[in-house]
């Protein structure tokens, strides 16, 4: 882990003006190895070296370029262009749309991400995207945006979940036309039979997650696949039936799309249990693994953009928070009656946290149930 620190008269934690505002970091703390990927991705994506190093330092946070959202908007872009010895605004905003890891915000969200329509940008370190921002890799399930923003199953770990609207990459597109062909050109899927596959569908992926040995012979070992892949995912092994983020991942953005694909294999076997012993061989394939090492990609890149999110996955001493491995502080959220999340420190000795209802009395020095 390193710590990033801000050049400003706050004290080196967020950049104050006159007195009369204070803006800080989300954390101080990012791990090195995302910095890293990161960096590698940026050079990939066509960047130099002296541009990387530019990009950088507005990744860990040029408070001063910022708007009071923590957000570094459109009107400021040509000031850092010039700040930052860019050869022109224009080189600058082409190098922030190479630069994964950023969110940003568009102006009209069903247009191509141009420089004409991007609106502001941030960084994940000190800005946590509003409902109606739209994010560089934005990933969504069954409950809306929140879990994957504010840490990805966060309110239930345990639950793998059914996405009613499926990211439309290109493989899920091809998935869904070819759902809605009944094998051949031009035949098209019946509302009916639609409803009726999909509802199979879910049912088949319930039964994995909830069924004991269905889970054991086939969610346990996608878990160990992606735990030997990003060891630093969490799960709760006092769970019934925990599953990693990305093991969701893979059922949300791969496995789902795939039943809808192939349908008609699904629907021969008549049931559940023979289903579930179909899904057990086919992830075996070499296909299916590697569907299962996208996930694992899609959830590297999604921690990668939001490093507070990172924290939320280190959770030595309870299910229900969390600790920032460099400074052992400790954490949990609530959530407030307009949506958004609210962090709650937590002392050290502290009893750890019995649920995810409890709040800590700071006077009676107790947890509250």
């Amino acid at each position: 882990m390193m710590t990033t620190e801000t050049n400003d008269n706050s004290g080196g934690t967020g950049y104050s003006a006159g007195n009369d505002f204070t803006i800080k970091p989300l954390t101080t703390t990012v791990d090195i190895k995302l910095v890293r990927r990161l960096m590698a991705t940026w050079h990939t994506n066509g960047l130099t070296d002296s541009n990387i190093r530019k990009i950088l330092l507005l990744y860990f946070g040029e408070p001063a370029w910022m708007n009071l959202d923590k957000v570094y908007d459109r009107n400021m872009f040509g000031q850092i262009a010039k700040g930052m010895n860019f050869h022109s605004r224009h080189s600058f905003i082409e190098a922030i749309l190479k630069s994964t890891g950023f969110g940003f915000i568009w102006k009209n969200k069903r247009c191509y991400h141009t420089e004409q329509n991007l609106m502001a940008f941030y960084s994940p370190i000190w800005h946590v995207a509003k409902e109606n921002e739209v994010e560089n890799e934005q990933i969504s399930d069954e409950n809306s945006n929140e879990n994957m923003q504010n840490g990805v199953g966060y309110y239930n770990y345990n639950n793998i979940y059914i996405k009613k609207n499926i990211k439309k990459n290109n493989s899920n597109n091809v998935s869904r036309s070819r759902f809605a062909q009944n094998g051949n050109p031009g035949n098209q899927f019946s509302p009916e039979q639609k409803a009726r596959i999909e509802a199979a569908a879910k049912s088949l992926i319930k039964y994995i997650a909830t069924d004991q040995d269905a889970y054991t012979n086939i969610v346990e070992t996608i878990n160990e696949t992606t735990l030997k892949l990003m060891p630093e995912l969490y799960i709760d092994k006092k769970a019934a039936c925990p599953a990693t983020m990305a093991t969701r991942q893979f059922f949300n953005a791969y496995l789902y799309p795939y039943l809808l694909e192939h349908s008609e294999r699904m629907m021969k076997i008549p049931t559940l249990l023979g289903q579930s012993c179909w899904i057990k061989n086919l992830i075996q394939k070499d296909f299916m693994q590697k569907k299962i090492s996208a996930a694992v990609s899609d959830i590297r890149l999604y921690l990668m953009q939001h490093a507070a999110e990172m924290i939320r996955q280190n959770r030595p001493i309870s299910a229900y928070e969390y600790q920032d491995k460099a400074t052992e502080q400790r954490f949990y959220d609530v959530r407030n009656k307009d949506g958004t999340i609210k962090q709650i420190r937590i002392p050290n000795e502290a009893p750890p946290r019995p649920s995810d209802s409890a709040a800590w009395n700071k006077f009676a020095k107790k947890w509250n149930q």
